[in-house]
């Protein structure tokens, strides 16, 4: 009896792992150069279309510092509309650094109890 619980227990808990995992460019994951400090997202897919204002990894909400667009309320040139995929590491100072091809770079600072959007754009 006991084999066939082992094994039915198994089977459970392997049907379970995977259907909620979540997709991984909204999952930060540890950096192999310091795992226990500094966390990446590979494949970060960053929100543009009115610029470089904010960005939400996982529940924690970021403002850009500082703030990149082009004047008009748009992403610089060079930047998608309305993303820019990239990577993202989060460091546990409550920073965040963004990078994507072509030299595009962005800092982030924690909003401090922030459970939105600071500004919604259409």
């Amino acid at each position: 009896m006991r084999p066939v619980l082992g094994a039915t227990a198994l089977l459970l808990a392997l049907a379970g792992c995977g259907s909620s995992a979540p997709p991984v460019s909204s999952s930060p994951t540890s950096s192999p150069a310091s795992a226990a400090d500094v966390q990446t997202i590979p494949a970060f897919d960053l929100y543009t279309h009115c610029g470089v204002r904010e960005a939400r990894i996982g529940t924690v909400y970021y403002a850009a510092s500082p703030v990149l667009d082009d004047g008009h309320g748009n992403p610089p040139a060079g930047w998608g509309n309305p993303g820019q995929v990239g990577r993202m590491t989060v460091r546990p100072d409550g920073t965040a650094h963004f990078s994507a091809p072509g030299g595009l770079e962005a800092e982030f600072r924690i909003r401090p109890g922030a459970t939105a959007w600071a500004q919604l754009c259409s």
